[in-house]
């Protein structure tokens, strides 16, 4: 991933994935874009990004936004001056909506009602074609009858190039934690989604070839 390219992380809490993006792809300061609903971690992501970079013309391009509410994406991002999302990294919401008031179409997708479901939903219509997605998910996503749908979307929507176990990296969390990286591109034979050391585990629908690096 190039300077010029551009960079979103459609929750980004206090910035790290940005901060990342930063630090390790030398991202300019102005394609890197953050929404997240929390005016506290939205605040706190600009300061981070402006301790970072040495000047900025403008402020950091980090909103108080919900992007799975976002009505006319292409109009915000014009109006910012991002013509396309070249690549979409985060570490979305675990759990069920209890509240709902989500796009029709989003719901439709994920019938479990998740999360992160949705985010993975919703990021596949924020990115260019061919670009690059990568998330932090729970291991449950790969095996659990009730993720079925994503599932079905991310196999026959994407080309997979990682999936990679990581176990239990979160304080207070006990399920395993997985990061899946793929590209917005229609996948040239049909994949298998499983874990590479899952074992004997139950499988479920993608088997990954290895990757030979990432974005974040």
């Amino acid at each position: 991933m190039t300077k010029s390219k551009t960079f979103l992380d459609p929750c980004c809490g206090t910035g790290s994935f940005l901060l990342s993006a930063a630090r390790r792809k030398e991202i300019k300061a102005e394609n890197l874009v953050g929404f997240d609903t929390d005016e506290h971690a939205v605040f706190l992501a600009k300061i981070n990004l402006l301790l970072h970079y040495t000047s900025f013309i403008d402020e950091p391009k980090i909103y108080c936004i919900d992007s799975l509410r976002l009505v006319d994406a292409k109009a915000f991002f014009q109006s910012i001056g991002i013509k396309k999302v070249d690549a979409i990294a985060t570490n979305p919401p675990w759990g069920a909506c209890k509240n709902g008031d989500f796009p029709e179409e989003l719901e439709q997708l994920t019938a479990s009602k998740e999360i992160f479901s949705m985010f993975i939903a919703r990021s596949l219509e924020l990115i260019r074609d061919k670009g690059e997605c990568a998330f932090l998910l729970p291991e449950s996503i790969l095996n659990i009858q009730s993720h079925k749908g994503i599932r079905g979307l991310i196999s026959t929507k994407t080309t997979i190039t990682q999936i990679k176990e990581h176990g239990r990296i979160f304080t207070g969390v006990f399920t395993p934690v997985i990061s899946m990286h793929f590209k917005k591109q229609v996948p040239k034979r049909k994949t298998a989604l499983q874990s590479a050391s899952m074992g004997k585990r139950e499988k479920s629908s993608i088997t990954i070839p290895k990757c030979e690096g990432s974005f974040v």
